[in-house]
């Protein structure tokens, strides 16, 4: 049943062209049982009980998320009673996104979505919104309160309960992500510690491979993976050493996205750009983000032991120049009183390199060789002193045509001051 809300729409933009058709029904006969949203292959299905309470997700007619729970744990303020579907919204999308650095110049965004609108039977009468988006190759859902008020989580009731017991690539959740990934069966992982993002599956038939992850946590915060019995829980990561509630929105609530990507293969889920097109598009001029493998110090090792000198670094640009990189990142050491590894030292100094270190030499040597440096600092270094670092930066590579600046993401920070 289509009401006046109905319309439809073609969209045309300078990097994509954008078809929607959206519609929205009210409570009653047309909403009665679970909700459905269907890939436009049809391929992909996520299922929402009536009242909010659970999911479900198949592929291609094979269940691989079973029922599993839906809901929020709110920090200071009662529960959730019982909801209702009051509304229900539909859209179906298919744009082209312009990628920045990444694995494609464009990605093509291409979904049916649903933003389902629950209510509580009872007063105070509070609304819950659920968006649901099915992918050919994945589906994902969030929460939003529009309520401008402030919201405390103590945590979600979300979780993932997957079909079987099925075999999975699981890696302990650690705040550098950088644990080694382990082949275990659901039933075989530990109850007493969190597990990491993505949670790569196979359905116990192995015509579907799947990976439990997460997307667009800008304004919220990161999670976990926790075995309770055949569920994986999602446990919100609060602030280290913060006391009180693990999230406080400003006003309203919109969480990132749980994700299920799907494949017949699990080597074609990194193909996939289902994560990619779950966040904005990024603004601005990017036209000087120059993505490229690069010869690296620290994973090519060993490590430890190892000198940082010229004779060192140089190596690593001359590997770099005969396999085509280019890129040599120098890693933690380089910078004075840095010490051999990632603590943020006090007496560490970005502005000067480790003795026997002519720094606008090697940047130089890197030119002559086609290749660009990324240095490695602790982002605490950075941030206390950043325009006298960059400043610093600059002048090394002064000789250059240009020079640019790049700045990671936690737990450290990569520089390019170079061409």
């Amino acid at each position: 049943m289509k009401d006046e809300g109905y319309s439809m729409r073609l969209q045309k933009e300078p990097f994509a062209v954008v078809a929607a058709l959206c519609w929205a029904v009210t409570a009653g006969t047309a909403m009665a049982g679970p909700q459905s949203v269907v890939s436009p292959s049809g391929h992909a299905v996520i299922r929402i009980d009536d009242d909010g309470s659970r999911f479900s997700v198949l592929r291609r007619g094979e269940t691989v998320i079973a029922p599993s729970p839906l809901g929020l744990e709110l920090d200071g303020a009662a529960a959730f009673g019982a909801l209702v579907l009051e509304r229900r919204e539909d859209t179906e999308v298919d744009r082209n996104i312009p990628l920045v650095a990444t694995k494609a110049s464009v990605a093509r965004d291409r979904y049916r979505g649903a933003t389902l609108t629950f209510r509580e039977t009872q007063a105070p009468a509070r609304r819950l919104i659920i968006d649901v988006r099915a992918y050919d190759d994945g589906v994902a859902f969030r929460y939003r309160i529009d309520d401008p008020a402030p919201v405390r989580l103590a945590g979600e009731r979300t979780a993932f309960v997957p079909a079987g017991d099925p075999s999975c690539l699981a890696t302990e959740f650690d705040r550098s992500h950088e644990k080694p990934f382990e082949r275990q069966r659901i039933s075989e992982l530990a109850t007493d510690k969190g597990y990491d993002v993505p949670l790569v599956c196979a359905t116990a038939s192995g015509r579907t491979h799947y990976a439990v992850t997460q997307s667009h946590l800008q304004g919220y915060t990161g999670a976990s993976l926790w075995r309770q019995g055949a569920a994986m829980q999602v446990r919100l990561s609060a602030v280290p050493g913060r006391e009180g509630p693990a999230y406080v929105s400003r006003g309203g609530l919109r969480t990132s996205w749980r994700v299920v990507m799907m494949a017949g293969r699990a080597g074609d889920l990194i193909a996939s750009s289902l994560v990619g097109n779950l966040n904005p598009p990024p603004e601005g001029d990017f036209s000087w983000v120059k993505p490229g493998k690069a010869a690296w110090n620290w994973w090519s090792g060993p490590s430890k032991g190892a000198t940082a000198d010229m004779d060192a670094f140089r190596r690593y640009i001359d590997f770099a120049a005969e396999s085509g990189l280019p890129y040599a990142l120098l890693d933690a050491g380089w910078a004075w009183g840095s010490g051999p590894c990632c603590e943020a030292l006090p007496e560490t100094d970005l502005t000067r390199p480790v003795d026997g270190v002519d720094m606008p030499a090697l940047v130089r040597y890197a030119e002559s060789k086609g290749v660009s440096l990324l240095l490695w600092a602790h982002w605490k270094h950075m941030a206390a002193r950043m325009d006298e670092v960059l400043d610093t930066w600059v002048r090394w590579g002064k000789r250059l045509k240009r020079g640019l600046a790049s700045v990671s993401t936690h737990p450290a920070t990569r520089l390019l001051p170079t061409g």
